[in-house]
């Protein structure tokens, strides 16, 4: 999949380059770091998302914390509402 991709995404560089797709990709010459792009930086804009309708995107999700956080927050300030 990360060889099909376009743009990849991902939470957490440090947890990502250290095990699973994105690791073994590295190791394989598949992908670089500088491919990688991060979700809080397109949330920032900081860096671009999809760019067209034809990108093929690949999201590495390592469980960062913050993210059950802000949905735990979400979720519960819309129960109050």
């Amino acid at each position: 999949m990360l060889k099909k991709s376009s743009r990849i995404f991902i939470d957490d560089l440090a947890q990502c380059t250290h095990s699973g797709e994105i690791y073994r990709g590295l190791e394989k010459g598949i992908v670089e770091k500088g491919d990688l792009i991060s979700l809080g930086d397109v949330l920032l804009g900081k860096a671009k998302g999809r760019t067209s309708e034809e990108d093929i995107t690949f999201f590495k999700s390592t469980g960062v914390a913050f993210e059950d956080l802000i949905t735990a927050i979400l979720v519960f300030e819309k129960l109050k509402s």
